[in-house]
């Protein structure tokens, strides 16, 4: 019996530590609105924060239905910007109790690590514009449907994209600092440039930190240091943000997550 328990034991060490790691490659993952209502094809902006950039490591669906009548619907990712991600799909959404399920590969398989009501999130009629990053490669998705998956992951071309000018654009404005004289607040800060950068407060503020993570106290948003030199964001940068509840909703996603961590 103290065999058992010690093996036993052992196991959930092993689940816990196992269950901290995937934790921390994606730190959040929440709804942050829909562009579709039921019987429509889906599309979402997602909240995502993730220490990969690619996309490919993950695997979207919607879930509709249930045991042996469920179905998924995969769904194409692409990015927005650093913290948000546009998900779509070409088959209708019938079932209001559908589901946004994220999949992470690992050890040859995909492993679910979140399950999200789609339509307790918000509508919202702003279609999602991408500015930045690279569409989710079809063929993982059909390793996947097809259960052929394995642990080499295919390549993503970008040398053809015509968003290649638009990644390799400096993130920065070169020679200009955003004035902080005052040791101002983030928040204050972004309320002043706001209207100069067509943007609005959480989408300033998301842009500030974007381009200037060094500044800011273990690279979490609401811990701006004194003193600290703020470079401008580039345009490519600011437009990014151009939904005042979207960004707002992206804003306190990031920053509860850098409160809780």
């Amino acid at each position: 019996m103290k065999k058992l328990g010690f093996m036993i034991n052992s196991l959930i060490l092993i689940m816990t530590f196992y269950c901290s790691m995937l934790s921390a490659e994606v730190s959040h993952v929440s709804i942050n609105s829909r562009q579709f209502a039921i019987n429509q094809a889906p599309s979402l902006k997602v909240n995502f924060i993730s220490k990969h950039k690619d996309l490919n490591q993950f695997y979207f669906t919607i879930k509709q239905g249930s045991g042996q009548h469920a179905v998924e619907l995969t769904l194409t990712a692409s990015r927005i910007n650093p913290y948000l991600i546009h998900l779509q799909g070409d088959g209708l959404i019938m079932d209001r109790q559908a589901k946004l399920i994220v999949s992470i590969f690992r050890n040859a398989d995909w492993l679910q690590i979140a399950s999200l009501p789609v339509f307790d999130a918000p509508l919202s009629n702003n279609a999602a514009e991408l500015t930045s990053g690279v569409n989710l490669d079809n063929s993982l998705l059909k390793q996947k449907k097809t259960g052929m998956a394995n642990s080499v992951k295919p390549s993503v071309a970008i040398e053809d994209s015509p968003l290649k000018k638009v990644m390799q654009l400096p993130t920065i404005v070169p020679d200009c600092l955003v004035n902080n004289s005052d040791n101002e607040t983030l928040w204050k800060i972004a309320n002043r440039y706001k209207l100069q950068w067509n943007t609005n407060v959480y989408g300033a503020m998301l842009a500030i930190f974007e381009v200037n993570t060094k500044a800011f106290s273990k690279q979490r948003i609401h811990l701006l240091l004194k003193d600290a030199s703020l470079n401008c964001p580039a345009p490519h940068i600011l437009a990014q943000y151009n939904d005042v509840s979207v960004d707002r909703r992206t804003f306190e996603a990031l920053q509860a997550k850098h409160l809780v961590f």
